[in-house]
């Protein structure tokens, strides 16, 4: 518990002022009303998703590494097909994680079965977005135009690899307090 309090000096006494609780860290402060003033107030983000938005940034960087990797790679091999196709499925990765965690984001405040529903809902229309691209595509697609399979494949893998990366990297930095009431054996201990 973190507490304020104010040093008296005869004849004067600072003003009490009743226990306040900081939602967002969880702490009890108490002190004169001029030390509470003196507190920095929280705005912007909440925690959890400044920790989400870092995780996203993570992701990003990850993601980009990888597939400017695999496109200078497939430039060279293939020459303007494998860049193509190593850029397609690069730019499809990345928009695929990226609107995933940006919902992650934009619900990082709310109830958990409500941060369930919105993932769900998020996956399931990112999925048939791009089947329904696929399969727009391999209908109006001509034999000379189609995407090189080795490029696509491999930079989709490799993207989806660091994309992950990125993640664990940030996640593994973030400091995440846990709070577990003590179970009903250790209670009496």
């Amino acid at each position: 518990m973190l507490s304020f309090t104010s040093e008296f000096t005869e004849g004067s006494a600072a003003p009490c002022v009743p226990a306040q609780t900081d939602s967002e860290t969880m702490t009890t402060m108490t002190g004169s009303a001029d030390e509470v003033a003196l507190r920095p107030s929280r705005s912007g983000p909440s925690i959890a998703a400044s920790r989400a938005r870092r995780l996203l940034a993570g992701g990003l960087a990850g993601a980009h590494i990888a597939a400017f990797t695999c496109v200078g790679i497939f430039l060279i091999r293939d020459g303007l097909p494998g860049l193509a196709s190593a850029g397609l499925a690069a730019a499809m990765v990345v928009f695929f994680y990226t609107v995933g965690q940006w919902v992650q984001v934009q619900v990082a405040d709310a109830p958990a079965n409500t941060v369930f529903r919105a993932s769900v809902a998020s996956y399931i229309a990112r999925v048939a977005a791009l089947g329904g691209l696929l399969f727009l595509y391999l209908g109006n697609a001509s034999d000379a135009s189609r995407l090189l399979a080795a490029p696509l494949i491999i930079t989709a893998v490799a993207t989806v690899v660091g994309w992950i990366a990125g993640e664990v990297v940030v996640f593994s930095r973030l400091r995440i307090p846990n709070f577990d009431e003590p179970s009903a054996g250790e209670a009496g201990k």
